[in-house]
């Protein structure tokens, strides 16, 4: 400010000096040939007075930028300081000790800049970043940061050397002309962490648009160019937001699938997550029956790997005999006429066989003597060495007949056994009506 006012002084002084040789031609010459009157020069410049035109109204110091107070041309510092270092110029906002290009400093909250666009402007933070220097810059390598966007914060003593959150770009190749990939790293820092240790990279945007949580090369285990999030770590759902993931065809999943896994001893879980196999223990669960056993023989027992045990049938048999129905039919007759022969059952094997008739009445006839217990069923077979009548099954028409229930019946193979109904033996048969015979053949 002192050489400014000095040089308005001496302009002002000269202009003065030409004023005064315009009024009065009175001249010297000096030793270079130039006229001078001496008298009314120095009496000009003994009646000077001279205002300057920009005064200081503040203190000035030395490396603020400064700013007019009122319109009198007054000046005072500013708030913007300027600091020239050996290799660059840094710029202050607030503050004398600028550790950055531009710094800002400011104790209202907030502590903001603000940018305001209107109508088609687009409001833009534009970082640009160029290899070599700035008269003779080059491309960009593979992982050159472009630009990023940090977050540092005071400790006890001081602020933090490294950014403890930041948003990073980062060139993905080496540039061209034609060839500018990127990506984006998002990272934290792990609470404890010692001021010392750079943030961690926790999330990443690659060139082909996958993202990646808790890695950063998601998708490098497969060949698909498919995958857009690998997250490699645990991911919770929140139920309150909905909590389902919804496929390409609509359909959601709210829950886990149950993980394919073997409880016991029982099955056995192989193969992979996406072709698993089952295999059941036959140590602990029965394989399927696959054995048999010949004719005359049965069943006795299964082994683990579905085998069967075999046993013969009969009194000197290792399986002891067991009742079979060979025949169930119901005859029809009338109280007055005989029921003609009819053929039970004509077995295939030699033995003894029991036979089981019950009766009952569906249509009553007159009886004259009551209570009409004389209609029988009369049984027939015949043992291979004689035909004969064994025994007779005598009915009282509503229980099950003395039949050979009691005395099993020895029948050969391929000798029918027979029944027909009649009436005989004491009272009178009765007249009209019907009745139903029930009869069972087992082989024993």
């Amino acid at each position: 400010m002192n050489k400014l006012l000095a040089m308005m002084v001496a302009v002002v002084a000269m202009m003065a000096t030409g004023l005064a040789q315009s009024a009065k031609p009175a001249i010297a010459k000096t030793n270079d040939g130039t006229f001078v009157n001496k008298a009314e020069v120095q009496k000009a410049a003994a009646n000077l007075k001279a205002t300057p035109a920009l005064a200081v109204s503040g203190t000035a110091s030395s490396g603020y930028f400064p700013v007019f107070t009122d319109g009198s041309g007054d000046l005072t510092n500013s708030a913007l300081f300027q600091v020239i270092a050996p290799t660059t110029t840094y710029l202050g906002f607030g503050t004398t000790a600028p550790a950055f290009n531009l710094h800002f400093v400011s104790t209202v909250d907030p502590a903001a800049v603000a940018i305001d666009g209107y109508g088609t402007v687009g409001i833009n933070f534009i970082g640009r970043r160029a290899e070599g220097t700035l008269l003779n810059p080059s491309h960009l390598l593979a992982n050159d940061n472009i630009m990023a966007m940090q977050g540092r914060g005071y400790g006890a003593t001081a602020f933090t050397p490294y950014s403890r959150a930041y948003m990073k770009f980062f060139a993905a190749e080496n540039w061209s002309d034609t060839a500018q990939g990127t990506y984006v790293s998002l990272a934290t820092t792990t609470r404890g962490t010692a001021p010392a240790t750079p943030a961690a990279e926790r999330l990443r945007i690659t060139d082909a648009g996958s993202v990646g949580i808790g890695t950063i090369t998601p998708g490098a285990s497969i060949t698909s160019n498919l995958l857009s999030l690998e997250v490699n770590g645990n991911m919770i759902l929140t139920k309150g937001s909905g909590g389902a993931i919804t496929f390409q065809d609509g359909t959601t999943q709210a829950t886990a699938a149950y993980n394919l896994a073997a409880a016991d001893t029982s099955l056995t879980v192989a193969g992979t997550t996406t072709a698993p196999t089952i295999a059941v223990n036959t140590a602990a669960i029965q394989a399927r029956v696959s054995g048999t056993c010949s004719a005359g023989s049965a069943v006795t027992g299964v082994t683990q790997a579905g085998g069967v045990s075999c046993g013969t049938i009969g009194a000197t048999g290792t399986v002891a005999s067991v009742p079979v129905v060979v025949a169930n039919l119901a005859l029809t007759g009338s109280y007055a006429a005989p029921l003609l022969s009819t053929t039970l059952y004509t077995p295939a094997t030699t033995g003894f066989y029991r036979v089981t008739v019950y009766m009952n009445v569906p249509t009553l006839g007159t009886c004259t003597s009551a209570p009409c217990t004389s209609e029988q069923i009369t049984l027939q077979w015949n043992d291979g060495v004689s035909t004969t009548s064994l025994t007779t099954a005598t009915c009282n028409l509503v229980t099950p007949c003395a039949s050979s229930v009691v005395t099993p019946i020895w029948v050969a193979s391929g000798q029918p056994i027979t029944a027909y109904g009649q009436s005989y033996s004491s009272g009178t048969a009765p007249t009209g009506g019907s009745y139903n015979a029930y009869v069972l053949v087992e082989q024993l």
